[in-house]
């Protein structure tokens, strides 16, 4: 296997500044898009969009901007630029990290072949009069990049296209690169997956099916208004439930395609909705939140512990939870400040989609000024911060056999 080396952080660090520069770059070429739409803080929304579409969020605002050619363009870049950062800084990491022996060169063609493949499929799947080419793909891109920025609608939420395709992409990218070539490797190579590959698979899969049927049961309960049932048959209205179920349980973690606003759930669900976005996805991965991996070395040294077993894995995924938790109360409460027309609940669940990098809400944000900065730096933060926090266990853990962030 290969052993760590010292450019990985060089390179992290050269990937980093290409990304802060084309943050920089989008923020010019939106304002120049930007529709003359009367409102103020032009500037700060042109910042915000650029940050939306970088950091993978998705949030849906009210401002319409020229989405010709520049906008979903600049988007399409940026929306790429986002989920190669996390793909390739983030997989660089963990194979350093858990000793797994995937070569920078290798986990760079990888990233790049899964964001092409993805955003070509995605896009040949909403392809129409509505949309053309480059919208498609921008819709395509946003699947696999677990990003939510759009040009223009996506098909319905229970249609083939974002069931079949725009949800497993989403799904997939989220997964974290090192998981999928140790899947590669498994079929190719005849190799066994790693603890973090099982533990990575096993807990999306348990997140995802605990989530549906939370959702589900609630919605038995207090039935959604969205979709609105056609009929009174309890049978069809179940079916709508469970399929409105998956589709939140997915799309939280943390995809957060725009499929539908929060405020179409009932509102207990809208509460589950948060620890789901917290969790998020897995470690080097599109998705954003804690990741299932940070958890299971929680829970699973906390069991050691009473056993007499210390693990520095396990203070440092203590550490990121801390973080993440001050980032999201930090963010809550400068919106309670800036804020105050909007509920202290909307303000509460924007601050976990943001700096979990979901972009779900309960409708448009409407946030314009300092409050929108707040946005922003909280959605860079949630972005950065995990990639930073899996360098610092390159170079303070040795024994990790699972990602913690």
């Amino acid at each position: 296997m290969t052993p760590p080396d010292g450019r990985g952080g060089s390179i992290a660090g050269a990937c980093l500044g290409v990304y802060l520069a084309l943050i920089v770059g989008g923020y010019i070429a939106f304002d120049s898009a930007a529709a003359p739409a009367g409102r103020p803080s032009t500037r700060d929304l042109a910042f915000f969009h650029a940050v939306n579409a970088a950091t993978l969020t998705g949030f849906r605002t009210s401002i319409e901007l020229d989405q010709r050619i520049l906008a979903p363009l600049t988007s399409l870049a940026l929306t790429l630029a986002g989920g190669m950062l996390s793909l390739v800084v983030g997989g660089m990491a963990v194979s350093r990290l858990l000793r797994l022996g995937h070569g920078d060169g290798r986990i760079v063609l990888a990233s790049a072949i899964l964001l092409a493949a993805g955003t070509i499929v995605g896009a040949s799947m909403v392809i129409d009069d509505q949309r053309g080419p480059l919208h498609a793909l921008l819709a395509g891109a946003t699947a696999v990049c677990n990003g939510g920025v759009v040009a223009s609608a996506l098909p319905d939420a229970r249609s083939f296209a974002v069931q079949a395709f725009l949800l497993p992409l989403a799904l997939l990218g989220g997964l974290g690169i090192n998981v999928i070539i140790e899947i590669v490797d498994v079929i190719t190579r005849r190799k066994t997956l790693s603890s973090h590959a099982r533990v990575s698979l096993g807990g999306m899969a348990l997140v995802y099916l605990a989530g549906t049927t939370l959702i589900f049961g609630l919605m038995l309960v207090q039935p959604t208004r969205y979709p609105p049932p056609p009929d009174r048959d309890a049978l069809e209205s179940a079916r709508r439930s469970l399929l409105h179920a998956h589709t939140l349980s997915a799309n939280s973690r943390t995809a957060g395609l725009p499929l539908h606003y929060v405020a179409d759930s009932p509102r207990p669900v809208q509460w589950l909705l948060i620890p789901l976005m917290a969790i998020g996805a897995c470690s080097a991965g599109t998705g954003g939140g804690l990741k299932v991996t940070a958890l299971f070395a929680i829970i699973r040294g906390v069991r050691w512990s009473f056993a007499g077993r210390g693990s520095r894995l396990m203070g440092l995924a203590m550490a990121w939870l801390g973080i993440y938790l001050a980032v999201v109360g930090a963010c809550f409460a400068v919106l309670l400040h800036t804020e105050r027309d909007l509920s202290a609940e909307r303000l509460l669940f924007l601050a976990f989609s943001a700096v979990s990098n979901v972009g779900l809400s309960h409708d448009q944000v409407l946030i314009v000024g300092p409050g929108l900065i707040v946005l922003c730096v909280a959605m860079l933060a949630g972005r950065l911060l995990p990639l930073a926090v899996l360098w610092w266990a390159v170079r303070t853990v040795d024994d990790a056999d699972l990602g913690v962030a």
